[in-house]
């Protein structure tokens, strides 16, 4: 079993998994599956319970990943831009999530 957890401007924050027959469900009482055949990408995270606000910042979704012990061990965040990807089909933003990953999807600035 894999956990992913979207934060900030999403409907529904909080913890998602995805496991053996790959299926992504919304760990709450409002429960949700969207049959996936491969681990989610960022896209597909957002997507689930169309769960971004209408004041999220697309073109700073972060992305935040423990690095495993053997790569140095350390936290690595990168900043993804997802516009790229709805206007031009960009796929090269919307990575593969890894179990653990941290999504944070921030507010338009005024």
């Amino acid at each position: 079993m894999c956990f992913l957890n979207l934060s900030k401007e999403v409907k529904h924050p909080g913890l998602y998994s995805f496991g053996e027959v790959n299926q992504i469900a919304f760990r709450t009482s409002n429960r949700s599956n969207v049959n996936s055949s491969e681990l989610p990408k960022v896209f597909d995270s957002i997507r689930l319970k169309e769960s971004m606000t209408n004041y999220a910042d697309l073109s700073k979704i972060r992305n935040i990943r423990n690095n495993s012990d053997s790569n140095g061990g350390s936290i690595i965040s990168i900043s993804l831009n997802l516009f790229s990807l709805l206007q031009d089909g960009n796929q090269n933003v919307n990575i593969k999530l890894m179990d653990g990953d941290l999504i944070t999807l921030p507010s338009l600035e005024n």
